[in-house]
């Protein structure tokens, strides 16, 4: 509350499209601003309001917000890839990330495209979401050794105690593992 002033605020709303009826409806109190794409709107709150029509919007600066709309153009898509290959500050990596997130949610195909027509793009992506990569490919190998252990374990191929010493847990959290997993407990002879 003392830390953001009044005239430091501005309300916005953002639509891939012009609401040319809304307009329509609103008249005078819509007022074009100097950057094509951003209307102001008079009248309606005391915070200064306006709405922002991404798909009018010009200039790399607002590659962003192009990007995230319905209809993204592969080359705002690709300047928010090169400027956050850039990054360093892992914060900002998060922001880029998460616009990725976005992009893929709304055009997949169009990641696609771009991850197969250019290597460097591709490992633009790559390093933006290392870390989850990362995370990924342990989890995925760590399911594996699991899995095989269950499956040794199942054909008695080796014993519980050290098929739960191997995947770093307690026999009884090993046993409860391979019960969700599908597999019987084998009975010892």
């Amino acid at each position: 509350k003392d830390d953001i002033r009044p005239e430091d605020v501005t309300l916005s709303i953002f639509r891939d499209t012009k609401p040319v009826e809304l307009f329509k409806e609103l008249g005078s109190q819509v007022i074009e601003a100097d950057t094509k794409g951003i209307y102001h709107i008079e009248g309606i709150t005391d915070l200064p309001f306006q709405i922002v029509v991404t798909g009018e919007l010009e200039g790399a600066e607002y590659a962003g917000y192009r990007a995230i709309s319905n209809r993204p153009r592969e080359e705002d898509a690709r300047q928010i890839l090169e400027d956050g290959y850039k990054q360093t500050e892992q914060f900002v990596k998060e922001q880029y990330k998460a616009f990725l997130d976005k992009l893929t949610t709304v055009n997949r195909n169009l990641v696609n495209r771009m991850k197969r027509s250019d290597k460097m793009k591709y490992e633009a992506i790559l390093s933006v979401f290392k870390p989850e990569i990362d995370k990924e490919i342990d989890d995925a190998v760590r399911k594996t050794t699991e899995n095989n252990l269950f499956d040794y374990v199942n054909k008695g191929g080796m014993s519980i105690d050290f098929a739960a010493s191997q995947a770093n847990k307690s026999v009884e959290d090993f046993k409860k593992d391979m019960i969700a997993h599908g597999y019987k407990i084998p009975q010892m002879v």
